[in-house]
């Protein structure tokens, strides 16, 4: 491990994080008018855990308590988070034993998971950072253990820079929603005293109370119950849907903060029509124990999927009566934390052997979307000859790639989701018949006979299975394993965006340039607003010696993500590269503007300063580089 704590000789300088404000803006009325009128419901809310997620300073943590932990084993780093004076001190020692400690400006949380810390930071060793840093602690205050446990989203391995071992500096948007989210006082209807309370989802009241005065009541205000199915969960969706809308998600990439966007993807959000909402199971006004949520959840689910519904949904093989979540809304455990998968699914993991199958059990609800492939021919004979494949046990990707005459031929066929609305009629009759996994024959169109496929329940599951594999293959020096194992991923989806990105990146790699930027320029294509596949299409780009399309593609990712750090060093080196040498220190500038603890992003700016006669503004980046990573001086000499 680094020996980055020896060189640091720390001085802390606190800055103000909060507005003041008692209720967050002039149109709010706060909490306690809200309460004049709706007593019950305002008592319950301020009890809840979101009322009570902004938990001020040292008073969150019982009185006394000094905890700690020890992470890695012969090379350990260990954390202790203390009552100093009136506050709270969190803290870090390295195996050198040189300690380290930064004053906790915010205490967030609540019982169920536990505390979160932000650390302040403006100085290190005297030298004033690119602006004032707000660090998510790495370690957390786990209620229900009353110990220090790893937060949940960050990594297992020992850390090896200054910014690691206390945890993430917060970027000036992740910063804003991460404290508004958590109710900072004078925030969004927060009060004086913070947390989530009763205007931070209604909205500002005061013209609601001023519309009531005047004989109007029930206007100027947000009510879920009467948006429409979708609109309903805007309210939660202010804060549960993570930091960014990710392209192409996975499930497990959304059990943290994430849970409008995990249950926007759920089948059942879709073909109810996106009736199912958040407070179908969850009162925002109280919380309900796990007990009772799993009781109206399950009231909820058989509402679709009993006998008694007309028409209705799919009926559950493994159990048509109950216990729905335990199944398909499972506890998954990231360490001491426990989160619930909102993306409601089949999960095959599970294992439960089914009772029965059949027909009998099969959803009577007309599907609105499918993922669909396809396959066109012109000639009736030519359609004879992919029914007689499909027959013998051929693919149904196989045989389009052959076969069809469709521009999707290439990648097997695949239409991806289609809503059926807005499909042919014959062919939106042909889908809508059609089970998971399972083909149409020939549907008659004229001039033009087409067969169709509906995609297997879990196929976007099998193919993150196999991505996975890939990984861990790429990871071991198997390059041509994970290569092939991400094509096989490709395979069963063909538009899964980490499996384009991770073929086109590693093709570059390995001296295959052209056909990898071939690929990310398709991934960049079908998904035009995912940050990471512009990032690398513009590293093969490079590669190529194109780099005025490598520098265009750089600054489209930062204009997709400002947060991502990466490509703020790779943008400040093309420029650098390419002769634009005062724009590539602005990116340097600009990339600490996001992350003031970015140690190679100072160490680039140094060796650009020094180059163009700023000794002392390079001594000082430079300096600010060896404090917080100080094998970021082994890098080679020029911006990297």
């Amino acid at each position: 491990m680094r020996k980055w704590f020896l060189a640091v000789a720390l001085l802390v300088t606190v800055s103000p994080v909060g507005c003041g404000a008692d209720t967050g803006g002039t149109d709010y009325a706060g909490a306690a008018v809200c309460a004049s009128c709706h007593k019950q419901i305002a008592a319950s809310q301020a009890q809840t855990a979101m009322a009570t997620t902004w938990r001020g300073g040292a008073a969150s943590l019982p009185v006394g308590y000094h905890g700690r932990a020890t992470e890695g084993s012969s090379k350990a780093i260990e954390y202790e988070i203390e009552r100093q004076n009136e506050g709270l001190v969190f803290s870090a020692r390295p195996p050198d034993g040189v300690k380290t400690a930064l004053p906790v400006k915010v205490v967030m949380g609540g019982e169920r998971h536990g505390l979160s810390f932000l650390l302040s930071l403006e100085k290190l060793g005297g030298l004033t950072l690119e602006r004032p840093a707000l660090i998510e602690a790495r370690y957390v205050y786990n209620s229900p253990n009353h110990a220090l446990a790893i937060s949940p989203g960050f990594g297992s391995a020992t850390p090896g820079s200054y910014e690691d071992a206390f945890g993430r500096v917060l970027s000036p948007g992740f910063q804003e929603k991460c404290l508004t989210c958590h109710g900072e006082p004078g925030t969004l209807g927060a009060g004086a005293h913070g947390g989530v309370l009763c205007e931070s989802c209604h909205g500002p009241g005061l013209v609601h109370v001023e519309a009531i005065r005047h004989g109007q009541p029930g206007t100027s205000i947000v009510n879920p119950k009467k948006l429409a199915a979708n609109g309903s969960l805007e309210p939660c969706a202010q804060c549960h849907i993570g930091f960014s809308e990710r392209s192409d998600p996975l499930p497990k990439e959304l059990l943290v903060s994430s849970q409008v966007v995990a249950l926007r993807n759920s089948e059942c959000f879709i073909q109810s029509g996106k009736a199912v909402t958040c407070t179908n199971c969850h009162d925002p006004h109280r919380d309900r124990p796990s007990a009772e949520v799993e009781k109206v959840s399950t009231t909820v689910c058989l509402g679709c999927h009993s006998a008694a519904a007309k028409p209705r949904a799919a009926i559950c093989a493994v159990n048509a009566r109950g216990q729905c979540t335990s199944c398909h809304m499972p506890r998954l455990d990231e360490g001491v934390f426990h989160m619930t998968d909102h993306w409601i699914r089949v999960h095959p993991a599970q294992g439960t052997p089914s009772a029965k199958h059949g027909a009998s059990l099969r959803s009577q609800v007309p599907p609105l979307r499918e993922f669909l492939r396809i396959i066109v021919t012109d000639q009736r004979h030519n359609a004879d000859s992919v029914a007689a494949r499909l027959a013998r046990g051929d693919t149904f990707g196989d045989v389009a790639h052959d076969l069809s005459i469709d521009a999707t031929a290439p990648g097997g066929g695949y239409l991806g989701e289609m809503w059926l609305s807005e499909m042919e009629p014959k062919l939106a009759a042909a889908a809508a018949a059609l089970g998971y996994g399972e083909s149409s024959g020939i549907v008659d169109l004229g001039n033009r006979w087409v067969f169709l496929q509906r995609m297997s329940r879990d196929f976007k599951t099998d193919a993150g299975a196999l991505f996975e594999q890939a990984s861990a293959l790429k990871a071991a020096g198997d390059v041509k394993g994970a290569l092939e194992k991400d094509n096989q991923a490709l395979r069963i989806y063909p538009y899964f965006l980490r499996a384009l990105i991770f073929m086109g990146a590693t093709l570059g790699e390995h001296g295959e340039v052209q056909k990898g930027s071939e690929v990310l320029a398709f991934a960049a294509q079908i998904y035009p607003r995912d940050s990471t596949a512009q990032f690398d299409l513009g590293l093969t780009l490079g590669a190529q010696g194109d780099h005025d399309g490598q520098i265009q593609a750089f600054r489209r990712a930062i204009e997709l993500d400002p947060d991502n750090i990466a490509v703020y060093e790779s943008l400040g080196a093309a420029l650098y590269s390419a002769g634009q040498w005062q724009s590539a220190i602005e990116v340097c500038h600009a990339g600490l503007r996001i992350d003031p603890l970015a140690a190679m992003l100072y160490f680039n700016l140094s060796l650009m300063l020094e180059q163009h006669g700023d000794a002392e503004g390079s001594k000082r980046a430079r300096d600010l580089a060896a404090k917080i990573d100080p094998g970021v001086l082994l890098r080679p000499k020029g911006p990297v």
